[in-house]
């Protein structure tokens, strides 16, 4: 190499590389004896990728407890939220520390966000708390109230409510400062590592996937909804391209996939252990997958039971699965790789966007052709893979998907998706943050 074109110690070749990308945190302003009743808020927003800053996991061994605190307000976190309860109104670390820095922090920068959150108490009752520590007034912020005894379904909206303005909050700054940004999202439901480059959002479903798989209630009223919040937001930013990680159960990545659809004009890219896929990645003219149509463990026509063969052979566990469905799927149908299933049968981008695609040709045939109204849906393959057979998912009915339960040997009911039982997008709400 000339000299001319070495580098050298000055230069802005040798400049740090920049930091890699880390999910948004949130600051939770509470009293520990409150903390059974923030724990649906937290999972909320763990689901939607978002990181809480809490003193016990963010504190270096030996460093001062209120210079942290005071530190993660003013630099590390995109939003501050108060669970407001009447111990709150008595905790003088609260009112010392962390309410006086998160007002701060707004005056020096009024996109950050500040959420009350009431709970036994009333937004006078906040006003006058404030006023007798010469503070601002936290109660003038666009706040939300969670009655002591409302019923689950009315706490959970709310709180949902706050998830989604603490998400918008978190990538709104990042998404702006940048017109080809394109955010990174990890799905994950066990511990992975996201490599160099880092994510702007970590989804983490661990919990609810601890146990082999999710209820049909943690779906519909907690996962789903997180998808969606993530969708509308991403939406309302104007951000159709996103790069995808995925470290879970084929469920998840289905629905990821469904809720970023192809319809919905998202394109999805992928680093993945099969190499770099795309959404947008040409499809072969020759089919990849071949069809067998099985006869029936039932006579319901408008029900269908369809394996996908990628990675492994399914035809034992699923006829076993089959014989106990209740609605008795009147089709059966098997696609495998032409080559056979193994785990190295996607070979390529262009060969898994042409086996997700023959998959949901096969499904709209089905609903279209046959009179097909549900479909019971069992799936072995890559889970990057799994996102792009959701992504082409559209016009096939409702989708019962059944996903392997490892502590039990056999297959359960995992999420539905298509027409019936998804989550629809949320209305938007009157905050503007």
């Amino acid at each position: 190499m000339p000299d001319a074109l070495l580098p050298h110690s000055g230069d802005a070749a040798l400049e740090a590389a920049p930091e890699p990308r880390r999910p948004p945190r949130f600051f939770m302003s509470h009293w520990r004896g409150n903390a059974s009743d923030i724990a649906a808020l937290q999972r909320a927003l763990q689901f939607r990728g978002l990181h809480a800053w809490r003193d016990v996991d963010h504190l270096e061994l030996g460093e001062l407890f209120e210079a942290a605190i005071r530190r993660a307000i003013r630099e590390e976190v995109s939003a501050f939220i108060a669970f407001v309860t009447p111990t709150f109104l008595t905790r003088p670390v609260i009112w010392n520390v962390e309410v006086p820095e998160a007002l701060e922090r707004h005056r020096r920068d009024p996109g950050f966000l500040i959420i009350p959150l009431f709970c036994g108490v009333t937004p006078p009752e906040l006003t006058a708390m404030c006023a007798r520590h010469g503070l601002g007034d936290l109660s003038a912020f666009n706040g939300h109230s969670v009655a002591p005894g409302a019923t689950k379904k009315v706490r959970n909206a709310e709180l949902r409510r706050v998830a989604q303005r603490t998400l918008r909050a978190g990538l709104r700054p990042r998404i702006a400062a940048d017109a080809a940004y394109v955010p990174r999202l990890l799905l994950r439901a066990q511990p992975h590592s996201v490599g160099e480059q880092g994510v702007d959002l970590d989804l983490d479903w661990t919990a609810p996937f601890e146990a082999g798989c999710p209820s049909a209630t943690e779906w519909r009223d907690e996962l789903m909804p997180a998808l969606h919040d993530t969708r509308a937001v991403l939406d309302e930013l104007s951000r159709r391209h996103a790069h995808v990680h995925v470290q879970a159960r084929l469920s998840a990545p289905l629905a990821l996939g469904e809720v970023l659809s192809a319809t919905a004009k998202y394109t999805l890219t992928f680093d993945g252990a099969n190499g770099a896929w795309s959404t947008v990645a040409p499809r072969r003219r020759a089919p990849v997958l071949v069809r067998h149509d099985l006869a029936a463990p039932g006579t319901d026509r408008s029900v269908a039971l369809v394996e996908v063969a990628i990675a492994r052979d399914l035809s034992q566990t699923v006829a076993g699965h089959a014989a106990g469905l209740s609605d008795r799927p009147g089709h059966s149908v098997r696609l495998t790789p032409s080559s056979g299933a193994s785990q190295q049968a996607v070979v390529d981008a262009t060969w898994a966007m042409s086996a997700a695609w023959e998959v949901g040709e096969c499904l709209r045939t089905l609903h279209d052709q046959h009179g097909v109204r549900h479909i019971h849906l069992y799936v072995a393959a890559p889970a990057e893979w799994c996102v792009l057979l959701g992504h082409t998912l559209n016009a096939v009915g409702r989708i019962t998907v059944h996903q392997w339960h490892p502590t039990t040997g056999s297959y359960v009911r995992a999420c539905t998706l298509g027409a019936v039982g998804a989550t629809r997008r949320p209305v938007a709400t009157r905050n503007s943050e």
